[in-house]
């Protein structure tokens, strides 16, 4: 009996068992392993994607608000552009704060080189902002000229025409914040993806074991079950014998 016990542990489906466990174990930690740089991966790359997102979005932000400045400057000058010294003093701020929007622009398209079609977009609003600027300017100095006495018949020849400037950037604003959500969106399909997929591998390896396993278990009881028989009957026998043999002891 012990050897036909032996036998099914030496035997080639006990050696494929064994080798399929191991495989198993292997596959465990390697998914698990897999899973962790993927999960590691994916929280990294959700974080550059927003700092890079975030960075972004506070220069647009930035360029919407100088361009507001540059605007109120644009108003100022015109109710108190008579007083000379106010009038230099606005002008000069009017110049820089176009210029910081021009920088903030150049700044935003170079943080969005990766994006032509906003990189474009960009390039298209410096080109805009600039003849509007260009635009005010001549208004300026013809009000100047006039001391100012035509400043209401420019009031209102330039009244919204920074809307067009604001209405792009919010769509500029609204496309990073698309774009970067649609990357973070990625990143976790694809992580999701791979932890079902490795889970699914990992579930198919351990199905199959088990029923290697589970076969291997079944035929060891048998065996066990008729050891355990032949050694009770061994057991009967020889009690059966040494009866008697105590018997003809008694009677001799």
């Amino acid at each position: 009996m012990n050897l036909k016990l032996s036998g099914i542990f030496k035997s080639p489906g006990m050696r494929n068992t064994s080798i399929l466990v191991k495989v198993a174990i292997t596959g465990f930690i390697l998914i698990f392993s897999l899973n962790a740089f993927v999960g590691i991966y994916s929280i990294f790359t959700i974080s550059d994607n927003l700092r890079k997102s975030t960075d972004t979005l506070n220069t647009a932000r930035k360029t919407e608000l100088k361009l507001q400045e540059q605007v109120l400057t644009w108003q100022n000058l015109l109710m108190e552009g008579e007083n000379f010294e106010r009038y230099k003093k606005h002008y000069h701020m009017f110049s820089y704060h176009a210029q910081d929007v021009q920088n903030l622009l150049f700044n935003l398209k170079l943080q969005l080189s990766d994006k032509s079609g906003i990189k474009d977009k960009i390039e298209d609003l410096r080109t805009l902002h600039k003849e509007i600027t260009s635009e005010f300017t001549g208004h300026i100095v013809e009000m100047k000229l006039s001391n100012f006495r035509n400043a209401g018949i420019k009031k209102e020849q330039t009244r919204g025409r920074e809307n067009e400037i604001i209405t792009v950037l919010n769509e500029i604003v609204q496309e990073i914040e698309r774009s970067s959500k649609e990357q973070a969106d990625f990143t976790l399909d694809m992580h999701t993806f791979i932890v079902t997929l490795s889970f699914a591998i990992f579930v198919t390896i351990l199905i199959f074991a088990g029923r290697k396993f589970g076969r291997l278990i079944v035929k060891t009881n048998a065996i066990l079950e008729e050891m355990v028989l032949e050694r009770t009957t061994e057991y009967m026998e020889a009690n059966i014998s040494l009866e008697k043999e105590i018997s003809m002891h008694k009677e001799t």
